[in-house]
């Protein structure tokens, strides 16, 4: 580690030592307190230079990236929405079997604890992805392999619980015939049989705001009221 404002000959900081060739190192984005290596000796290291001294790693991580046939090589990097400075996101060598194909995930790893957080892969990409970089606000992933740059996020679901609440109460006002429908229709009230939405009496109106409310309560309080 160097002070840019006096570069000198024997004049660095510190030395932090690694096994093999390091492919990579950054300053945390936030706080600028931690260094995170990336190095050919299949380790990930986090250097933190307040809570421990600069001689050996706060955190080291082992991590298939070894592989070294004058390819980019692995980086890890931080997630730059990440203001607890913990995850870095990193490609894999070793790869994982996937119904007969050999795929090599994209690792998001928590450098506090070592541990994988979640991995992302595709059945149609079959080669290393060593490039890898988070946007700065959005969850979006870029990734380069071979030839090929992807972009990744998370999957959204295709109907929110909204939504569904309101195709229920849709497919519970006008039901299978496509004709208005009322939950409170009473069988025994003859003279109301060809209009449900008459309400003659107080006693009826009564039923027919229970009968709403216990709709609604159905859906854990996110219904809305049907009429």
């Amino acid at each position: 580690m160097w002070d840019v404002r006096r570069i000198e000959a024997d004049s660095s900081l510190v030395s932090l030592a690694h096994g093999r060739v390091v492919n990579s190192a950054y300053f945390s984005q936030h706080s600028g307190s931690k260094i995170l290596t990336t190095s050919q000796d299949n380790r990930i290291r986090v250097w933190d230079s307040i809570f421990g001294n600069l001689e050996s790693p706060s955190r080291e991580i082992v991590h298939s990236h070894d592989f070294n046939r004058h390819l980019t090589p692995f980086r890890a990097e931080w997630d730059p929405k990440d203001h607890s400075e913990t995850i870095a996101v990193i490609g894999r060598y070793i790869s994982e079997n996937y119904n007969g194909v050999a795929l090599h995930p994209i690792d998001f790893i928590d450098t506090t604890t070592g541990k994988l957080l979640a991995e992302v892969m595709d059945p149609d990409i079959t080669t290393i992805s060593p490039v890898n970089k988070l946007h700065p606000r959005d969850n979006i992933l870029a990734s380069g392999s071979s030839r090929s740059l992807f972009i990744w996020k998370p999957k959204r679901e295709t109907t929110s619980a909204e939504e569904q609440i309101k195709t229920k109460q849709r497919e519970f006002i006008y039901g299978s015939s496509g004709k208005k429908k009322s939950s409170w229709h009473n069988n025994n009230d003859s003279d109301d049989d060809d209009d449900d939405f008459n309400f003659g009496s107080k006693e009826r109106n009564k039923k027919a705001r229970r009968a709403d409310v216990k709709y609604t309560q159905t859906f854990k309080g996110k219904g809305k009221t049907i009429l």
